[in-house]
């Protein structure tokens, strides 16, 4: 039998030993003791079910109220993945399989069928990986189907790897005027250090070496400027051999003399530091990184971990021909690692299939924990996502990816493959691998933020400083997301909860929003809650998002959700549940997510009076569950008309000359006509009459429908040019401009203004709105 040669048990099962058991309801302190009393190991398989390894002498039936009990079918111990697989694999010179047991049992394989590749010790399971060679795959896979020891059986996927306008465009937005909000409040990644698994670096490239204390190396050197590690998982010491690695980190920390200051191509947090994790570079049919380690809990992520690395970037992910949007065993181990150490926040690439249709994200993007990295356009393009952009959702319907940066056409350091040369080149690339280090940069600029003391007065104050967990880093990341203009909804499984707009989620002083936020340590048991109550002034939008690092799943599972909170907020028009959203925006009524660990609700032109914020423990099976929340209360600016005309008529090729002021507060400028009969162009000037050939901006379509949006306009005159391309009648043209929200002022409020500053009419009409 198998069983005797290909696995070598501490510890004998019975096939008779394994149930699964499902209860009706949420899992309570009452459930989990019983299944305690009468079995030795539980793996939670979601929607409260679980699977178990009776005690000895031990026999459970239907006659306990709300428990359903069943045997273990072993026909279910195969991944879809595998199933799908076995034709190739029989054509394939080996293939790499995972095999799951409990705790006690360990696995050896023989010689002449397979070779083991690593084993994995775990509290509730152990995970060993062999490479089966083809002649054996007819035999043996089901001999491991019908062995009681083996539990579940799943293909292990080779690896594959998958900047300064992305700076501006991450800090304050398309609309911000290209600022570097948190640059200029001293937010550089100071104290940070960020872990990074990828080809490794070309160290003495200025964006890396330190002069004073040379070439890093395994030994943690926490005097050097940039590098305080690099770990050669293969040995090789041959620095980065392919270019993607020094790529990658020059994205997260890059930075070029004078240090500190952000320069051109200089990486999102220019001073923090790096801990360089070094795979290897291969082309072949298994892996772009053939020393990738087994074990991620332990080799990658633990030994990040201990040289002072909290957030770990990941610009890789599973093959695209062996499965895509699957809870895999790598997710697993990260979850895991993340579930132990609850301040370490990963991020992956979401991945390039994007042009295969949906899903295509791949694996380990899909763990729940971490951040899932989607790619948009670079600099002004970026309210669009790049086209080979891997989308989900994941094969249990969480929402994936999380978030999205600017991810095409990235400039970063470039690897010149000499260590001696001290270069100081760059180059242009694309892909979710550039668009993930610049989300982890952001998230180090996150970290410093709360780490300096910068909540909750917006000013850095000692006394303040924090550690955030990775749920707080990672719902502030989300918190910043805008929706992209190029989608029909939001939040989607393309961009997830948006591009990345940092200025949106930390509060700095004098900002005229309102940023609070809890990160709760304790955690919540089944049916308890977290309450806080808040007051909107009329008009206000709130914002809230829910983030915990959930306990690992397994691939076992059909959900792989385990413990389930829940959002609520409840104000004078009712309640609204975390996820449930319609036209951008969060609405009433509908059912609570059953499925993601990230929950928000977005209330715009809130009715103004009290608000409670609940956060629910709806089912916790392995609690008690920590949580983050954080929320937003800000106004959206308002829409003022500068011009509307109806009734424009024009002849073939003749022209017709508009201008308008624009002020000093103006966020963006809008220009559009709305014309069924005949075609006209728009062009557009700032301070000089535009002619079709001489312009700042244009419309030129044949739509009936044209739109021209210039954010942050210059202040003064604009110029407005409507060419008749065809002739056109009935014409409307609407100029409009979206300007900070004015709030109310009464008259006594105006009347002392008055000496010093004046009050311009628009001020005057908008108080004269406020009264009732």
């Amino acid at each position: 039998m198998l069983s005797a040669l290909f696995l070598i048990l501490t510890v004998s099962l019975s096939s008779d030993s394994l149930r699964v058991v499902s209860f009706e309801g949420v899992i309570g302190k009452d459930q989990k003791a019983w299944l305690e009393q009468v079995s030795v190991h539980q793996l939670y398989l979601g929607n409260s079910r679980y699977l178990v390894k009776l005690k000895d002498h031990t026999t459970i039936s239907h006659n306990k109220a709300g428990i359903k009990v069943q045997l273990f079918d072993s026909q279910n111990k195969m991944s879809s993945n595998l199933q799908n697989a076995l034709s190739r694999l029989k054509a394939t010179k080996s293939t790499d399989l995972w095999l799951m047991a409990f705790p006690e049992v360990k696995i050896a394989v023989p010689k002449k069928k397979a070779r083991t590749m690593g084993f994995i010790s775990g509290s509730s399971f152990t995970w060993t990986k062999i490479r089966l060679l083809k002649d054996h795959v007819n035999t043996v896979i089901p001999q491991l189907l019908s062995n009681p020891d083996v539990l579940w059986i799943d293909l292990a996927s080779p690896m594959r790897l998958l900047n300064d306008q992305s700076v501006w465009v991450c800090q304050s937005g398309l609309d911000g005027n290209q600022l570097t909000t948190l640059f200029e409040h001293g937010l550089n990644g100071e104290g940070v250090t960020v872990g990074f698994l990828d080809t490794g670096v070309d160290a003495d490239s200025c964006y890396f070496y330190d002069q004073n204390t040379g070439l890093p190396n395994e030994t943690l050197n926490l005097n050097q400027r940039k590098i305080v590690s690099y770990q050669d998982f293969g040995s090789e010491g041959n620095w980065d051999s392919q270019g993607h690695g020094t790529h990658v980190g020059g994205s997260i920390a890059g930075d070029q003399a004078p240090y500190g200051i952000h320069d051109s191509a200089d990486g999102m947090a220019p001073s923090a530091r790096l801990v360089v994790q070094d795979g290897g570079y291969a082309i072949d049919d298994f892996a772009d990184m053939p020393f990738l380690p087994t074990d991620y809990y332990n080799d990658i992520f633990q030994r990040a971990y201990d040289d002072g690395a909290r957030i770990h970037s990941n610009s890789w992910g599973a093959h695209e021909n062996y499965g895509t949007n699957n809870y895999t065993v790598e997710c697993q181990m990260t979850d895991q690692f993340m579930w132990d150490n609850r301040d370490f926040l990963v991020f992956f690439a979401a991945g390039n299939s994007g042009h295969s249709g949906a899903p295509t994200i791949s694996d380990p993007a899909t763990a729940k924990n971490v951040m899932a990295v989607a790619a948009t356009m670079p600099g002004s393009q970026a309210g669009s996502l790049a086209g080979f952009s891997s989308n989900g959702p994941v094969i249990d319907g969480r929402l994936k990816p999380d978030i999205a940066a600017p991810g095409y056409d990235i400039i970063s350091a470039r690897n010149d493959f000499n260590i001696n040369s001290f270069n100081c080149n760059t180059r242009s690339s694309s892909g979710t691998s550039m668009a993930c280090p610049t989300a982890a940069g952001m998230a180090a600029l996150a970290m410093q933020y709360y780490q300096d003391g910068f909540y909750p007065s917006g000013v850095a104050t000692p006394a303040d400083a924090l550690v955030p967990s990775a749920a707080l880093l990672k719902a502030t990341v989300i918190m910043s997301g805008r929706p992209m203009s190029g989608e029909s909804s939001f939040p989607n499984n393309n961009q997830g909860w948006g591009r990345i707009t940092m200025d949106d989620a930390l509060y700095f002083d004098g900002d005229p929003e309102t940023i609070e936020m809890v990160d709760n340590q304790t955690g919540l048991l089944t049916g308890q809650d977290s309450l806080h109550s808040i007051q909107i002034a009329e008009g206000q939008t709130l914002k809230a998002v829910l983030v915990w690092t959930d306990y690992p799943s397994n691939p076992m599972a059909n959900t792989n959700l385990v413990n389930d909170l829940d959002l609520e907020i409840t104000g004078p028009d009712g309640t609204y549940l975390g996820n449930v959203f319609g036209d951008n925006a969060s609405a009433l009524g509908g059912d609570p997510d059953r499925i993601n660990n990230v929950e928000a609700v977005w209330i715009k032109n809130a009715q103004g009076g009290s608000y409670q914020l609940k956060v629910k423990g709806f089912n916790i099976p392995e609690g008690p569950q920590p949580f983050a929340l954080i929320w937003r209360l800000t106004r959206d600016p308002q829409e003022e008309v500068l011009l509307h005309e109806t009734g424009i008529s024009q002849q073939t090729n003749q022209d017709l000359f508009y201008s308008v002021e624009v002020p000093a507060d103006a966020l963006s400028l809008a220009v559009e006509t709305l014309c069924e009969n005949g075609d006209a162009d728009i062009y557009v000037k700032f301070g000089s009459v535009p002619t079709t050939s001489d312009y700042d901006a244009s419309s030129a379509s044949s739509n009936s429908h044209e739109l021209i949006k210039i954010p942050n306009p210059q202040e003064g005159t604009w110029h407005i040019l409507l060419h008749a391309y065809t002739g056109f009648t009935d014409l409307e043209l609407k100029v409009t401009i979206l300007i900070p929200h004015q709030g109310c002022q009464t008259l006594d409020e105006l009347l002392n203004l008055w000496p010093e500053q004046g009050v311009d009419i628009r001020t005057l009409i908008n108080a004269l709105s406020c009264i009732e």
